[in-house]
């Protein structure tokens, strides 16, 4: 009951915090047999809300164990269906504790439950596109546990590829792709010859599909010159810079096929990533220089005032409308913030604890405003006027928050829009010279693709 009322209530704050969810290939943890379900982990505590939430199988998920506290805490985790995962770092001393945690993940397989593991075992403390090298422990209960009941549980393994824009984000883009299952017993005969060879192929095996999944950068030295690559082109799945009229599985295809071709070249044609890296650093410390946005950059040949004009008047015809959603929607969101900050040193937790607070910390302050608004309008007599009020207001609350959000980002492009055009001539030039390098940048890449 209680995992179900945090499916229900961490649902709909993710489906808010996420502009747009697309999920493919979830048929094949549906088979019937029991499941593992390996992840890669870019998103700390993001990544177990939006498998949980998102799938209609209940979870069973293992976590460090430096996450578990007595008390209430532990009753929580208890109920949400974890269970503490010991490493070396705890102590060596509590890694015999494993023994029954391996136990309790055996049983669950033998019932036909759902597991999530985080197969790589930690996370970036920056958001980087790539599959970290897997740990041993989702090999180890996935043959343990085939072991244990002579290779006959028909348990699967099923990677998960979480694939975000921006998890730090607001209102940004998550796509989630499941493999093909590996069904586990087929390591039956190389486990019985020597256990360890048989943890190292499925290892491998489990390693390849996930990376199939995912978008990946062999070398995380070039993260940042592979997200710049894909702002220029409009077309990957970057937070902020892409065309609209391309979907996201498109633009996560588009990723995928580029994030392989410049692990090939990176390979192949070192020199020639180095000359890539060094004109993206130029252009995009020329535009730093400038201040200017790459947004205006691309559409410097087709710049008219029309666009600043009709910008103006939406913004001027629909501040009202912004400051209302402000008055909605800032101070719970604003404790919120402070609130994650406080409680982790560690940006990657940010947006993830920030949207947990923000289930507490907003309700409460709607539940306040409609309050003090019944009570400033007494006017209104009978009670079914009151329920309309109530639920109209409480529809509104959350729509005119994400309106604001909107409001502010077309309040900022307008913003570039008009340094943009106060550039004096001398910075024009400098302009232009960015704009035949940013050309002969996508030159490169179309080379590349």
């Amino acid at each position: 009951m209680f995992y179900r009322f945090l499916k229900i209530t961490i649902g709909t704050a993710v489906r808010i915090f996420f502009r747009k969810i697309v999920v493919v290939g979830d048929e094949n943890i549906y088979s019937g047999n029991p499941v593992i379900l390996v992840s890669n982990h870019p998103s700390a505590f993001m990544d177990p809300l939006v498998l949980g939430i998102l799938l209609k199988k209940p979870l069973y998920f293992f976590a460090r164990a430096d996450i578990f506290k007595p008390g209430f805490v532990n009753w929580i985790t208890k109920k949400a269906h974890l269970s503490p995962i010991y490493r070396i770092v705890d102590g060596a001393e509590l890694l015999e504790k494993n023994d029954a945690v391996f136990s309790s993940a055996y049983q669950l397989l033998f019932e036909k439950k759902t597991l999530l593991l985080f197969g790589e075992g930690f996370t970036d403390e920056v958001f980087i596109r790539r599959v970290k090298p897997m740990k041993k422990g989702s090999m180890r209960i996935a043959l343990g546990a085939e072991n244990k009941f002579d290779f006959k549980l028909n348990v699967d393994i099923v990677c998960a590829g979480i694939n975000y824009a921006d998890p730090s984000k607001f209102r940004s883009d998550l796509l989630i792709k499941f493999s093909k299952p590996i069904p586990v017993n087929k390591y039956k005969d190389s486990f019985i010859e020597h256990n360890n060879k048989a943890m190292l192929e499925l290892n491998k095996e489990i390693y390849s599909h996930l990376r199939d999944e995912v978008i990946h950068v062999d070398n995380s030295e070039y993260a940042e010159l592979f997200e710049q690559l894909l702002i220029l082109s409009r077309k990957g799945i970057n937070h902020e810079y892409y065309d609209r009229g391309i979907s996201l599985r498109e633009r996560w295809k588009f990723s995928k096929q580029f994030a392989n071709s410049f692990n090939n070249m990176e390979s192949e044609n070192p020199h020639g990533i180095k000359i890539l890296s060094e004109k993206c650093k130029e252009y995009f410390d020329g535009l730093k220089n400038l201040h200017v946005d790459d947004m205006e950059m691309s559409n410097i040949k087709r710049w008219s005032f029309q666009p600043i004009f009709e910008k103006v008047i939406y913004l001027v015809f629909l501040f009202p409308v912004f400051i209302f959603g402000m008055m909605n929607n800032y101070l719970p969101v604003k404790l919120s913030d402070i609130l994650s900050k406080r409680i982790s040193k560690r940006p990657v937790f940010w947006s993830s604890t920030n949207m947990v607070f923000s289930m507490v910390t907003v309700p409460i302050y709607y539940s306040l405003v409609v309050f003090i608004l019944l009570k400033l309008n007494n006017h209104f007599h009978m009670l079914n006027l009151h329920l309309l009020f109530i639920f109209v207001y409480l529809a509104i609350m959350p729509l005119s928050g994400i309106f604001a959000f909107s409001y502010l980002k077309q309040f900022h492009s307008l913003i570039e829009k008009i340094k943009f055009l106060r550039l004096d001539t001398p910075k024009k030039c400098e302009v232009e010279k960015l704009s035949i390098l940013r050309k002969s940048i996508l030159e490169k890449m179309e080379e590349l693709i």
